[in-house]
């Protein structure tokens, strides 16, 4: 994950030092479910996620209008870095507050049983770091999970 905004945003507002400085910033909300307030900024440190409270005004449930948002100008965004790596690259998303990043997402396959974990992929599965847990909650499913790091090469 990688908090950015556009240079236009940034020249306007500046650059935001700490989390503390995101009160006075407008920060872009992405929700899946319209309705639901998202929690803030979320910050990953040796004591866990913190969550803070910030300003800005806008809300969307779409990655595609996050990111559009983030373009914009319209406020500081927290996205998966494969989604704005060119964005980065040509200039027109510039980092902040890279000592302060969100947890890496996961992403999970479930399937049921153990035998029904696609045989044929298993060599995949262990190349890529996935780890194979039960689901909590079903006795019958199992998930297999892989974390991204800002380390892994992200293609």
């Amino acid at each position: 994950m990688v908090n950015c905004a556009s240079p236009h945003y940034l020249t306007r507002f500046g650059y935001p030092q700490s989390p503390d400085d995101l009160t006075s910033h407008a920060i872009v909300r992405y929700t899946p479910h319209l309705g639901v307030h998202p929690l803030g900024f979320e910050v990953a440190s040796v004591n866990g996620v913190q969550w803070f409270k910030s300003g800005g005004m806008l809300t969307v449930n779409s990655s595609e209008n996050y990111l559009t948002a983030g373009l914009a100008g319209l406020g500081i965004i927290q996205i998966p870095r494969i989604a704005v790596r060119e964005a980065l690259r040509a200039g027109r998303l510039i980092e902040v507050l890279p000592g302060y990043r969100a947890e890496p997402l996961s992403l999970s396959l479930v399937y049921p049983q153990p035998s029904g974990a696609f045989p044929a992929c298993k060599p995949v599965y262990a190349v890529a770091g996935w780890r194979n847990e039960r689901v909590p909650g079903l006795t019958d499913y199992y998930f297999l999970r892989m974390t991204t790091t800002e380390g892994q090469k992200s293609g």
